[in-house]
Parts: structure tokens; C-alpha cells; sequence
């Protein structure tokens, strides 16, 4: 029942998962307690907790892709043409903050686009696999001369404790190219990740202007000082 819910991609599935996972814990501690340890219920009780675990992970997942957002709310975006929000988001949270900031500046923006597969869970695993290896990910060519903007905020996600990989490809792409830079990170943690912040630094070949880094949990945004 529950991995029918979970190929749907329904919220019930994570739930019914973690439960059940749960319950099969709690049903083989009895045990543990009645009778003598056995070889069947110490794997039966390890399958419970990889069934929890699962389950809290997948429901993690659900409730971080159903984020709604729309451009609309933000007019004043695209007002002042000195300025530049550059943004890279798989799930429309760095996205969404992006488009906050360029409408209190009245900035322009830019969306990065991969050229790698970073959509759905498959997208997921993969933008993971470079986050590990700390590579940069192909980006479309953006017909953009950045030199012109005298001030640039750049939007990115943490993948895997680090830079992601889009973002990481456009500043060594721009190296030299950026007056002033700000940074703006978003992650599921409550750390700051300032070790993103010197690889972009040491990328574009500047020094920061500021660094503002947000926790972002289920459509909620908490800045991380």
C-alpha cells in the first residue's frame, strides 16, 4: 500500500511508510523483551529502521517539491538595468528568493539552465553526483555582457555541503567579468556554508560585497547569520 502512494509521488506514501517502518520497530522491541534475541527479529528490527528512515526522507522530498511560486508577484523586477540577479534552482525555493531580491532592488534577472538532467528524483541523484566530486555542470550560453552591471547578486543552492555545480560553471566562466558580487545561498541545514562563498570568491577573482545564507524547510525561509 504505501509504495503504491509513493510511486503516485502522494504525501500519504512517505507517511505510511515511516509508520509502518515504525511499527515493525516497535513490534520486534517487544519481542526483544518476551523472548530470547534471534537472528529473524534483529533483521526484521533493522528492516524497521531503514523502513523510517525512508520514509522521513521521501516525505522530506514530497513536501520540498511542492513548492508553488509565481513571477508575477514580483513587478518591479527588471526596473533598474545596472543591476543583476543571476540564480540557479532546481525546485524554485533559490528561485523564489532570487525574485524577492531583484524586486527590492529593481534589478534584472537571469535564470542558469543545465544541461544535465537535475528534475525529479532522478535529477536529485544526479546533481548530487556532482556535487560530490565538486565539478562544474554544463550551463546554456547566457548572451549576457555581465561587465556592464555594476553590481551582481548571485542565487544558489547547496548541493552536498558545497557550491552547486551550475552556479560553480558560471563563475569560472565569469572570472573577471564582475564589478561588485553578492551571494545568496539556500539549503535545508542551519549553517551558513561561508566555505561557498570563498570558492566564489576565488572563482570570479573578487571579494564579496555581502553574504546572506537562508535555510529554506518547506516553504519556509530562515536567514542563517
Amino acid at each position: 500500500l504505501a509504495a503504491a502512494f509513493l510511486f503516485k509521488n502522494k504525501k500519504a506514501g512517505a507517511q505510511l511508510t515511516a509508520v509502518f517502518g515504525f511499527t515493525l520497530m516497535l513490534w520486534i522491541t517487544i519481542q526483544f523483551v518476551i523472548y530470547p534475541p534471534n537472528a529473524m527479529s534483529t533483521l526484521f528490527f533493522l528492516f524497521g529502521i531503514a523502513e523510517l528512515i525512508a520514509g522521513y526522507v521521501c516525505y522530506v522530498g514530497y513536501m520540498q517539491s511542492t513548492f508553488d511560486f509565481d513571477e508575477k508577484d514580483y513587478p518591479s523586477v527588471g526596473a533598474d538595468g545596472s543591476k543583476l540577479v543571476v540564480y540557479f534552482s532546481r525546485l524554485d525555493y533559490t528561485k523564489k528568493l532570487a525574485y524577492q531580491i531583484a524586486d527590492e532592488q529593481k534589478a534584472e534577472i537571469l535564470q542558469l539552465k543545465a544541461l544535465e538532467k537535475t528534475d525529479g528524483y532522478l535529477g536529485f541523484w544526479w546533481s548530487g553526483r556532482f556535487g560530490m566530486h565538486r565539478w562544474g555542470m554544463p550551463i546554456e550560453n547566457a548572451d549576457v555582457d555581465f561587465k556592464k552591471y555594476d553590481e551582481i547578486t548571485i542565487c544558489s543552492p547547496i548541493w552536498v555541503f558545497g557550491l552547486s555545480a551550475p552556479v560553480r560553471e558560471f563563475c569560472k566562466r565569469q572570472n573577471g567579468n564582475v564589478k561588485t558580487v553578492n551571494y545568496v545561498l539556500t539549503h535545508f541545514m542551519n549553517s551558513k556554508f561561508s566555505s561557498a562563498a570563498r570558492e566564489m570568491d576565488a572563482l570570479l577573482g573578487v571579494n564579496h560585497k555581502s553574504f546572506r545564507s537562508f535555510r529554506c524547510r518547506f516553504g519556509r525561509y530562515k536567514e542563517i547569520k
